[in-house]
């Protein structure tokens, strides 16, 4: 034994490293002095004061009641570590997982607005490939919680380290940012309220501010990145000009005006369109009479009327609504000019299944025919005609006071002739912003079993309807191998005309009135082969048969909107043919230098090529289109788009400003330690309790608890501990003792020296002793 002793103390003369670390031969020599005649005694730390301050101090346990101490495992030796850094490269480094997701936030908003990547919706492949983007997409946001969680952490390390604090409840907000528990808790509110007594209120929202844009950044950026991530179903932009060069650019080689303001007799094609023969000219107003006749009395739906009219190989809709459902008097009715879908058809026609619109030069929005009716029944013994407007949408009419009048006298129409439908048109000019035209219908000679409660007087009553016309924006595109028919697009609508908006937004500017003069609207009205009827009159006859004749069938009270819907659609569809004769024209390269000039015919034949001039085409419609493929594919127009790439912008933007400030300033400072709740529970366990702490082993309720402010300081022997800020320089000492952390040096309690020199001390002294 006394050989192992003076062993022993040779050991302990000997130079120590500069680690302070023991070698394995002095290790295992004091475990064998601490084994030798007994167990190992387990110890604990105590406190005593050390300038003023408790800190650790490792003594012996005494026994309780002659019972044996609990044995204790040694402490975890760790390196002593540099929490604080003041090197730019370092800073760099730790900034590389701040900037991760902005190489992909780059690509993914470059693939929004270029328009080249699209998937085919026929792809059998698409479920895959649209899974695995969903992966794509949740990495790219745990990038984004693991950049904005670090940006925070800095920010609190740095208010801890250097700065005077902040708040206990605010301590733990940089490592919970995507929690909802965290943002929804008393602790955090009340820790965000607490300012620092030493720091400015714009330092203190500073602090706040860039926590909760972390915060919104890390619940959000995900659901965002995978918006873009993920390519939506829908028509995708392509370039065709650039496949396509035969095409230079396209008109309308109209030698008359396309959006006539006033219609007379001399604004029909010729003097044909007035003759009973005229019925069947489809270049004439009256040339759908045929499809109108056809179509309604056996239309069925309630609301919807939808006509589609065939001419020249090509498909035009006319679609009609109510417009007021709760009178249901009224119907609202447009269509594409025939012009227009007849060019679109004729000349684009290509073995893909590519949709094409439609628009003006420069985007300029193309005008189609929109006509809105009102109807109101009266007594026939009335000595005026009132027309009706309460219905009626766009600018005058919507701002019409009650006490407007519409009215002519009953002598200007004709008396009642004995016929059971009587049509006249009636010529509204002479007021003062009025319509664009009116008739007056006179239905007599009506079966016994009528019950409509709309006539009053006797078997014989008069409608008044009201016309409006108007020249509004439209888009038009063509769908060749879906059903060969061409559609108005309006403008708040992406894709066919809906039932619940068919027309445009009564603020829409730019609707003009069409003045529509009677000799014009003959044109509509022509007399009928073989009875005493016109055109009209047999049209609503074919109403009343369907409404009026059979009550037990048929809702009498649709007479007057379908009135309304016989009037708007034979008047939209006259006005769709204006300009039919008009042909398509496109100018083509021939040569390097040359420009060409060819004319398209009805039937999409060439009609004549010639050398291009631009005085040929000054006085024409100039036209641009677009072309999209259906699929999955990326677009910044849907609004939802634009929010997740601002979102995206404001992350990236956050993250370059962040690295900017860290790395770059004159004295630099990062931190990596405490990156994680336990590591700071850690620096909290090796810390000195406080009074102010008292009673909160159990759980705090106080909100004034929650606002004490902590921060990290060295205090002595190169250790760092979570001290509570006082109230004032001089308070507990606290203040003055607590040094900043020094950028590149080591600190940490070495618990395991304490431990074996109070092993090493005990078990000599046990030696001495025997």
């Amino acid at each position: 034994m006394a050989q192992n002793l003076v062993r022993f103390f040779f050991l302990k003369l000997l130079p120590r490293p500069e680690s302070d670390k023991y070698s394995k031969n002095e290790r295992m020599l004091s475990d064998n002095l601490i084994a030798s005649g007994q167990e190992k005694k387990a110890f604990v730390i105590e406190r005593e004061p050390i300038n003023g301050q408790q800190r650790p101090k490792v003594t012996t346990p005494k026994s309780v009641n002659g019972q044996q101490p609990l044995k204790s495992p040694p402490p975890t030796e760790e390196a002593r570590k540099v929490p604080v850094s003041d090197s730019r490269w370092v800073a760099l480094r730790r900034c590389l997982l701040v900037l991760a997701p902005i190489p992909i936030t780059a690509a993914l908003i470059t693939l929004q607005f270029v328009h080249v990547v699209y998937i085919s919706a026929r792809d059998r492949y698409i479920s895959e490939v649209q899974n695995a983007l969903q992966l794509a997409a949740g990495a790219y946001g745990t990038l984004i919680v693991a950049s904005v969680s670090a940006i925070a952490l800095h920010r609190i390390r740095y208010e801890l380290a250097e700065r005077d604090g902040v708040a206990l409840g605010y301590l733990l907000a940089g490592y919970q940012l995507n929690n909802l528990t965290t943002l929804l808790s008393k602790e955090f509110w009340t820790g965000s309220y607490a300012k620092n007594r030493r720091s400015t209120r714009l330092h203190h929202l500073s602090l706040v501010g860039l926590v909760g844009l972390c915060m919104f950044l890390a619940h959000y950026g995900q659901s965002m990145g995978a918006m873009l991530f993920v390519p939506k179903p829908g028509w995708q932009a392509i370039n065709l000009k650039q496949k396509d060069l035969h095409l230079i650019e396209a008109y309308i080689a109209n030698r008359s005006e396309l959006y006539p303001r006033h219609l007379t007799q001399s604004s029909l094609p010729d003097g044909s369109c007035l003759s009973s023969s005229a019925l069947q000219n489809e270049s004439c107003p009256a040339g759908g009479y045929s499809t109108i006749l056809e179509t309604l009395p056996n239309w069925n739906a309630e609301g919807l009327w939808n006509l589609t009219f065939f001419n020249d190989d090509v498909g035009r809709d006319v679609v009609s609504v109510p417009l007021n459902i709760t009178q249901l008097d009224s119907a609202i009715t447009l269509s594409p000019q025939h012009v227009f879908a007849r060019s679109l058809a004729n000349y684009f026609q290509w073995p893909h299944e590519w949709k094409l619109t439609l628009t003006g030069i420069n985007n300029a929005p193309l005008l189609m025919p929109l006509v809105q009716v009102q109807c109101a029944p009266m007594s026939s013994n009335s000595s005026t005609i009132d027309f009706p407007y309460s219905s009626l949408l766009y600018a005058p009419f919507t701002y019409l006071p009650n006490t407007t009048n519409w009215t002519l006298n009953a002598s200007e129409f004709p008396p009642n002739l004995g016929k059971p439908v009587q049509f006249s048109w009636a010529n509204l000019s002479g007021i003062n912003t009025g319509p664009s035209l009116g008739a007056v219908i006179r239905l007599s000679q009506l079966p016994s079993n009528l019950t409509n409660s709309t006539v009053t007087h006797d078997n014989e009553t008069i409608f008044a309807c009201t016309i409006d016309a108007r020249w509004a924006p439209v888009k038009l595109y063509f769908q060749p191998f879906i059903d060969g028919t061409s559609f108005a697009l309006l403008p708040t609508l992406d894709g066919t005309v809906q039932p619940d908006n068919v027309y445009p937004d009564p603020g829409t500017p730019n609707i003009s009135q069409i003045q529509i003069d009677p000799t014009w609207a003959e044109s509509l009205n022509l007399p009928i082969p073989g009875t005493d009827l016109t055109a009209m009159e047999t049209l609503i006859q074919s109403i009343v048969a369907k409404d009026l004749e059979d009550p037990q069938n048929h809702d009498s009270a649709l007479f007057l909107p379908e009135l309304a819907v016989s009037l708007g659609l034979t008047i939209t569809d006259g006005l769709a043919r204006i300009g039919w004769r008009e042909r398509f024209a496109f100018t083509s390269k021939q040569g390097a230098d040359t420009l060409m000039l060819t004319t398209i015919s009805d039937g999409g034949q060439f009609l004549d090529t010639v050398q291009y001039s631009p005085d040929q085409t000054r006085n024409w419609l100039h036209l641009e289109w677009t072309e999209e493929h259906y699929g999955y594919g990326y677009s910044a127009t849907p609004i939802t788009a634009k929010l997740a790439i601002a979102v995206l912008l404001l992350h990236s933007a956050l993250a370059i400003g962040h690295t900017i400030v860290v790395c770059f300033p004159k004295k630099v400072w990062t931190c990596d330690s405490w990156g994680t709740i336990g590591g700071l529970v850690v620096l909290a366990m090796n810390s000195r309790p406080d009074e102010r702490f008292m009673n909160m082993g159990a759980g705090i309720k106080l909100k004034r608890s929650w606002q004490e402010i902590v921060k990290i300081r060295e205090v002595a022997e190169e250790n760092l501990e979570l001290l509570v800020a006082g109230e004032s320089d001089d308070e507990k000492g606290v203040e003055k003792q607590g040094e900043k952390l020094k950028p590149g040096k080591y600190y940490g309690t070495d618990l395991g020296k304490s431990y074996r020199k109070n092993s090493s001390e005990l078990n000599v002294q046990k030696l001495m002793n025997e």
